[in-house]
């Protein structure tokens, strides 16, 4: 199906969708769903769906360990890539970014920085993340946008947070 609604060739998508699948323990029969799902993405927004499942399938191991839903990801990587950022840079950044929240969440390590920038609680930012990661990391960057509640720039609170990679912040700065 795939193949015929896109730039994929059916080999490549059967590949990267039985891989995600493969990473995220997904039921075989929900395929046809998550295909209509990236043409449906790819339709609607400047990416196209080689790119979404190619990113998906990039993020799924870390997105997976977070708890995140096989839809999450896909809408995740059709958000990252229609910035126009590269399928392998986008899924590269995009999992350490899940794996620093995460990592914040289950150790506390930053936490309360990652909480006030998403304007939460340490233990609410907690509760977020467990009970929807991808909400509590759209809080978080939604949180980066608000410069005179954080009293400094964006990029600044990134690195102070230790994300200082240039494609990382790219990343993050652009969603």
């Amino acid at each position: 199906m795939l193949a015929t609604a896109t730039t994929m060739t059916a080999d490549e998508g059967a590949t990267l969708l039985a891989q995600f699948a493969n990473i995220t323990q997904m039921d075989p029969s929900y395929y046809s769903n998550l295909a209509s799902t990236i043409v449906s993405l790819g339709n609607n927004y400047a990416t196209t769906e080689q790119k979404i499942t190619e990113m998906s399938q990039g993020i799924a191991a870390s997105a997976s360990l977070a708890g995140m839903s096989e839809a999450d990801m896909v809408a995740l990587s059709a958000a990252v890539t229609s910035l126009g950022i590269e399928t392998q840079a986008g899924a590269t950044s995009m999992s350490r970014l899940i794996s620093t929240l995460m990592t914040a969440v289950e150790t506390g390590d930053n936490l309360n920085e990652f909480a006030q920038i998403a304007n939460m609680s340490a233990e609410e930012f907690s509760q977020a993340w467990g009970n929807n990661a991808v909400e509590a990391l759209q809080t978080f960057v939604v949180g980066l946008t608000d410069t005179q509640r954080n009293g400094k720039s964006a990029t600044v609170a990134l690195t102070e947070l230790g994300i200082t990679e240039a494609r990382m912040q790219r990343m993050v700065l652009s969603l």
